[in-house]
Formats: C-alpha cells, sequence, structure tokens
C-alpha cells in the first residue's frame, strides 16, 4: 500500500543558506596531523621523529665498541663497598679498559600505538561533539581533537614503564622513566592543522 503525503515547507531560503554555511565551515580545514612534525629535532641535530620511531618498534645497534671503561670499587649511599664498572670519559688520567663490538638492544616500548589504542574512540567523540558545538567548523574542530591527541600521547610518554630502563641507565638517569630523559621528545610532540 502506498500512502501519499503532502507537506507545506516554509523557509526554504534560510534552510539553503544555513546548509550551503555548515558546506563552507565544514570544509574550513581537510587535515590534522599529530606527532612528532618535520624541523623538531634533539641538540645534536638528530630528528625527534627518528628516535621516536626507535622507542616505539625498538632497535638493534652494531657498536663498534671502543668506549672507556673502569672497573674500582664504588662506594654506595649506606657507605658499602662493592666492585663496579663504569664508564669514564677521554680525559680520564688512570688505567682503562675499552669495550669490544658488541649489540645494544633497544626494546620496543610502543607509547604512540598504545595512546591511539586508548583513546581513538574519545578522540572520535570529541571531534562529533566540537563539530557540532561550532556549526561544522572543521578547522577549530581538528584543533581542538588535535590538542587533545597530543596530551593523550604525552601522558603515554609519562606514564610508560615497561620494559624498564637498564640499571646502567637508571643509575645515569638517577630515575627509572624509560621514555624520559632530557623531554624532548615528549615537548616535540605537537600537531598541525590544514
Amino acid at each position: 500500500m502506498v500512502m501519499a503525503v503532502k507537506a507545506k515547507v516554509r523557509g526554504g531560503a534560510k534552510l539553503r543558506a544555513y546548509m550551503r554555511q555548515l558546506e563552507r565551515n565544514s570544509e574550513t580545514a581537510r587535515v590534522a596531523r599529530v606527532g612528532f612534525l618535520e624541523g623538531s629535532t634533539y641538540t645534536d641535530g638528530t630528528p625527534v621523529a627518528e628516535i621516536a620511531s626507535i622507542q616505539e618498534f625498538g632497535a638493534s645497534i652494531d657498536h663498534p665498541g671502543g668506549t672507556k671503561y673502569i672497573t674500582d670499587a664504588v662506594v654506595g649511599k649506606r657507605g658499602a663497598e662493592r666492585i663496579g664498572t663504569r664508564f669514564v670519559g677521554k680525559s680520564f688520567q688512570g688505567e682503562t679498559k675499552t669495550t669490544a663490538a658488541h649489540k645494544i638492544v633497544i626494546p620496543p616500548r610502543p607509547f604512540f600505538r598504545t595512546a591511539i589504542a586508548k583513546n581513538k574512540q574519545a578522540w572520535a567523540d570529541a571531534l562529533a561533539a566540537s563539530m557540532k558545538d561550532t556549526g561544522m567548523d572543521a578547522a577549530t574542530s581538528l584543533e581542538r581533537v588535535s590538542d587533545l591527541m597530543v596530551s593523550n600521547i604525552q601522558q603515554s610518554i609519562t606514564d610508560w614503564s615497561d620494559p624498564p630502563n637498564a640499571p646502567s641507565t637508571i643509575r645515569k638517569k638517577k630515575y627509572n622513566n624509560p621514555l624520559i630523559d632530557t623531554r624532548t621528545m615528549y615537548r616535540a610532540v605537537a600537531y598541525e592543522v590544514k
């Protein structure tokens, strides 16, 4: 059975104008990039994205050896002595040994993928809510959600704890936060909306 429905619409011009405005708003931006953007480097010029990738996926480095070290008595916090090995600088005066060629293994610490898996639904919900709140203003909405994404990725860097640093790294850094040292990677998380 087919039923005919008649309806009269008023204000059609206003509706069309409103729809055109929503369309223009939705085209104010098309893409947001969040992560480690070009130009972000460590003080030695190494791109932050390179180090972030090594941390995310792990790496194996063939070290040529030749690093100077000594083995001597080490006095701990409580005064107890133990025999320990420590690296020394080139200017160290005294008898040293040098490391042989060896492999350094950096385990994967997938902070970025973890942030995505943990927060992707919240990001989608935030984008939808912002598009509604801003009258479909894509640029503003993408900036809002990108700012949230940066915060969530930084939190993942701060919270990461497993696998822990090697004991020698903990001694050098004086704490055990595997992804925090100079805080350069943490501060480099950024976004760009186009």
